[in-house]
């Protein structure tokens, strides 16, 4: 199976980064503990959190995924702004 990331928004507005490991079989701590900045994210909403923050959490979904490949479509759109911002 490949995993893959589209170019528009993977997670549903409604759903917060720490309902959205559960349902990819991730083991959410590995993501919290490389990338902390993600922590102050965990109980919001992906429409409560910044583009680029949103961005880097699906692209971290993805990658973390049990799949031997992944395809990412424009994987570091917005992402770079959140990153010049920190």
């Amino acid at each position: 199976m490949i995993a893959y990331l589209p170019e528009g928004d993977r997670l549903p507005p409604f759903i917060s980064f720490e309902k959205a490991h559960p349902i990819y079989e991730l083991d959410g701590r590995k993501i919290f503990e490389e990338f902390p900045e993600l922590k102050e994210c965990l109980k919001r909403k992906s429409s409560e959190v910044s583009d680029g923050q949103r961005r880097l959490f699906e692209v971290l979904l993805v990658l973390y995924a049990k799949h031997p490949f992944c395809m990412l479509m424009n994987p570091f759109r917005d992402y770079c702004l959140f990153m010049l911002k920190n």
